[in-house]
């Protein structure tokens, strides 16, 4: 497998590069502050079951699991699975 063509010099265009850099600048700056600052913190329990990305890997069924194991405890149980 080769990189893409656009990864080497002279492929591309560099005026359009140049206007957006200060536009990449300032989408990079925000990015840092965001993931500089304190994160959230839930006031209850959270577990987060797998990567949504990924799929088969038994995350549904082990949610489910987990869950009953929950309410077997008397532990409040919900699922979000979007979003």
């Amino acid at each position: 497998m080769r990189p893409p063509l656009f990864w080497e010099a002279g492929h591309g265009d560099d005026l359009l590069a140049r206007l957006l850099a200060p536009a990449a600048a300032l989408v990079a700056r925000a990015a840092a502050r965001r993931a500089g600052r304190t994160g959230w913190l839930a006031p209850v329990p959270v577990l987060c079951i797998g990567n949504a990305s990924v799929g088969g890997a038994g995350k549904t069924t082990l949610a489910l699991d987990l869950g009953a194991r929950l309410l077997a405890m008397g532990r409040g149980v919900h699922f979000l699975s979007r979003g």
